[in-house]
């Protein structure tokens, strides 16, 4: 009877102290676009990050994408056009995490700002 009951709390021991030693895998992808041209120039990156605690299917998903345009405008300087936006999906979230950023710098021919934009 000493033997029974010691093998059932090891086995329970080892099946709920299983999970705390699982492998997390983390498997993360960027891509990136460069655009040049002679009164513009334009850079896109992309990035998704899977985290995965050891395959249990509760998988959580961050992406991020960024862009930034540069152009040349009629004052003689540029305008900077920069959009941000992250994404959170998590398992089991109903409202999931989102944040949107936009950006818009204009510069005259000296490099001082002459109109600033920024909404979220």
């Amino acid at each position: 009877m000493k033997i029974l009951t010691t093998a059932i709390a090891v086995l329970a021991l080892v099946s709920f102290a299983a999970p705390a030693f699982a492998d997390e895998s983390v498997k993360t992808e960027t891509k990136t676009e460069h655009k040049t041209g002679k009164k513009h120039h334009s850079v896109k990156t992309e990035t998704t990050t899977k985290h995965d605690p050891g395959g249990l299917m509760n998988s959580t998903t961050v992406k991020s994408s960024e862009s930034k345009d540069v152009k040349a405008n009629n004052m003689g300087g540029t305008t900077t056009t920069t959009e941000k936006i992250d994404q959170t999906d998590a398992p089991g979230m109903k409202n999931d995490h989102k944040t949107q950023t936009k950006t818009e710098i204009k510069t005259d021919a000296n490099g001082n700002v002459v109109d600033a934009k920024i909404t979220h």
